[in-house]
């Protein structure tokens, strides 16, 4: 299986190239692409920058270029629900827009099927198995991310766990499983704990994202020598 990977900034990506020999960096539309190899086999990964637009293109040019079988997308994310602490893993199930009326999306072109893009079940099936038995020094949790152009500190917090009630909010991954859906690709994302309600702000943000950036690495680690196997 060709795996690609996608994140949103040069922290989120770097345990991902760690993850390679005979990394190699190129530009194409002002984006910064790393080939290298995993286990004898090439593998190809994009930093996709900030936000829905971002990663949307990216993730086309990537699909474009690595022709993958699997996108992995990684990342940060800030927790909506309460049960979730700084550093804690979330292996995402389905994601929707929280800033996208449903409607924009079934009732018009391109006429998606849902407005809930869900991961693929084999790769998650396959990820939980093989995780079940890791012991890492915080939580994995498996369920819903919800994306949006915005930050959320105080504001819509509650609006977005009342209509969608995710595990966690971020500025992409919504954008990148519908480019995944658009283009007939399977993909599954990842995203650690970098900011709470109890601990929320982008102080919390800035404190914290070093934790969870490595325990992103941590999990993609074992993530990809699960779906390598």
């Amino acid at each position: 299986m060709k795996i690609a990977f996608v994140a949103p900034s040069c922290e989120e990506i770097a345990p991902f190239n760690a993850l390679l020999t005979d990394l190699q960096h190129s530009k194409q539309a002002g984006y910064d692409f790393y080939d290298g190899f995993y286990m004898g086999e090439k593998v190809s990964g994009v930093l996709c920058g900030i936000g829905k637009v971002n990663a949307t293109i990216a993730t086309m040019l990537l699909i474009e270029k690595a022709r993958p079988d699997l996108i992995i997308l990684g990342g940060v994310c800030g927790a909506i629900d309460d049960r979730l602490n700084v550093g804690d893993a979330v292996i995402c199930e389905e994601v929707k827009h929280h800033d996208v009326a449903d409607r924009f999306l079934t009732d018009n072109p391109p006429y998606y099927e849902s407005a809930c893009f869900k991961a693929d079940d084999q790769a998650v099936e396959k990820i939980r198995e093989g995780l079940k038995k890791e012991k890492f020094d915080f939580d994995l949790y498996y369920g819903k991310l919800a994306t949006g152009e915005q930050f959320i500190e105080d504001d819509g917090r509650e609006e977005i766990k009342a209509n969608i009630n995710p595990l966690g909010v971020d500025m992409e991954t919504a954008a990148f499983a519908q480019a995944c859906v658009a283009c007939g690709v399977r993909f599954v994302a990842l995203r650690t704990v970098t900011d709470t309600p109890k601990e929320r702000g982008l102080n919390a943000f800035h404190k914290n994202l070093e934790k969870a950036v490595v325990n992103e690495g941590k999990v993609l680690e074992k993530i990809f020598a699960v779906l390598k196997k």
